[in-house]
């Protein structure tokens, strides 16, 4: 009977030296299998913001610069339907921007709704501005269109515009 406690004895010795030894190995290989995967992680995070920086270079500007000094120029005259013209090409320009940044629907109106006042700072004044274009695109001749309304309507939509990051 003694002998079989003593090779019992010496069996559990050396399991727990091998169970010891094997956490061990267990801990070093749980450290550097963490260590690999941060790194990992971290090189993604590095990619995902160099792609981002390429897309905000890439697509920051939608609207090219000739087509803000049209509405510049309209904007100026003594003529009332340029101011009209302004109006609906900045309309224009900023409808391609929201549907290029993936704002659904199918018109501005639409993408506007869409869109939290925690997305767009200056959506306020996107739905004054697009107002001032469905009372001149609706009401035709009868709308009249004062120099001091036009000029704050585009004021209004170049702080859209200036915000969704086109100069």
């Amino acid at each position: 009977m003694q002998s079989i406690i003593d090779f019992l004895n010496t069996v559990w010795v050396s399991y727990a030296i091998f169970a010891y030894f094997l956490s061990i190995v267990m801990l070093f290989l749980y450290v550097y299998a963490s260590t690999g995967v941060n790194k990992l992680y971290k090189l993604q995070r590095d990619e995902i913001k160099e792609r981002e920086k390429i897309y905000s270079e890439s697509f920051g500007i939608v609207a090219n610069s000739s087509r803000l000094l049209d509405i510049d120029k309209h904007i100026v005259s003594d003529n009332p339907n340029d101011w009209k013209l302004a109006i609906i090409e900045a309309d224009v320009i900023l409808d391609d921007v929201l549907k290029e940044a993936g704002y659904g629907g199918v018109s501005l109106g639409e993408r506007l709704k869409s869109i939290s006042s925690n997305q767009l700072r200056s959506l306020d004044d996107a739905w004054q501005a697009h107002k001032v274009r469905n009372q001149i695109a609706h009401g035709g001749a009868d709308f009249i269109l004062t120099k001091r309304l036009a000029d704050d309507t585009i004021k209004q939509y170049k702080r859209v515009l200036t915000e969704l990051g086109v100069r």
